[in-house]
């Protein structure tokens, strides 16, 4: 009897195992960044721990709820031992591409939330669970567009200028800024340019912008084939996109000054002829006397 008394405690001990293991992040921060790498895909590693202060092992299977577009990586279930605390990994795949092709808008302060659920289980039953989430978000992708023209057709005629308007896109996943833009012509050093509105330094887009140029052309610019062309600097990504487009410029017309005078010319020689044809012969005074007396004369 005095045997079995003693055993009994152990027993009883053995049959009342701590509930004391919980789970965690191994960082601190708010939102993961899921980074893009030049085909737009990311891999993102996120660390956990499993801490189990009981005095038995704990055996925990997980669960992770995430974008159904992202692949998922979790250890599935393990066993951790006795008073000891374990780290481990989720690893997300995916493409920050949606089914258009085009990025992911980015702007917000997270895109989506992963859910951690550990089960803690008693043979084929989850006795205890445990959830912690992680919210994240896209790393930040800086793209424009190289400038266009929505007009092409931006011949002209020298002496006289043209409006065109100029855009430029943010084909980014965030907000972007013009950190510098340039207009410049090539081939044509006699053209120059007015900024009417927009395009200015600076100018925060967030899907696209415009600006209307002026083209002038002076009076004296021949016959030529002109090149305008616009180059923009982004603030996010310090990359550079150059547009042009081509237009030709028609010289004056050129006008003859002989053409103006050749009917008066014409005219006044015309004059000149009909009166010497209407003239008679001259003849001198004194061959004239001298006729008259000769032809007394002859009479005698």
């Amino acid at each position: 009897m005095i045997l079995f008394s003693l055993t009994i405690p152990s027993v009883t001990t053995a049959q009342a195992p701590s509930n004391e293991w919980d789970i965690g992040w191994e960082s601190d921060d708010e939102v993961e960044i899921m980074i893009l790498d030049s085909s737009y895909n990311f891999n993102l590693v996120i660390e956990f721990w499993v801490d189990n202060s009981r005095p038995v092992p704990a055996n925990i299977e997980f669960v992770v709820e995430t974008n159904e577009d992202f692949t998922v990586d979790d250890p599935g279930s393990t066993s951790v031992d006795a008073n000891t605390n374990e780290s481990f990994e989720i690893t997300i795949t995916g493409s920050g591409l949606d089914e258009l092709n085009e990025l992911i808008d980015a702007r917000a302060q997270h895109y989506d939330i992963v859910t951690l659920t550990a089960n803690l289980m008693v043979g084929e039953q989850s006795s205890d669970s445990k959830e912690i989430e992680k919210k994240v978000q896209f790393s930040p992708v800086y793209q424009f567009t190289y400038p266009s023209i929505d007009d092409v057709k931006a011949d002209m005629k020298a002496g006289t200028d043209k409006e065109v308007t100029i855009e430029i896109a943010n084909k980014g996943n965030v907000d972007d800024a013009i950190k510098r833009i340039q207009f410049s012509f090539k081939g044509c050093p006699q053209m120059d340019y007015q900024l009417v509105s927009g395009l200015q330094t600076g100018t925060v887009i967030s899907d696209k912008t415009s600006g209307v140029i002026k083209l002038l052309s002076p009076s004296s610019h021949p016959d030529k084939t002109c090149t305008f062309e616009v180059s923009t600097v982004s603030e996010g990504s310090n990359l550079g996109y150059v547009g042009s487009f081509t237009f030709d410029v028609d010289a004056p017309e050129k006008v003859s000054n002989n053409d103006g005078n050749s009917g008066d010319t014409n005219t006044e020689n015309t004059e000149n002829s009909a009166a010497e044809d209407n003239s008679l012969p001259f003849v001198p005074f004194s061959l004239s006397i001298l006729s008259v007396i000769f032809a007394a004369f002859v009479r005698r």
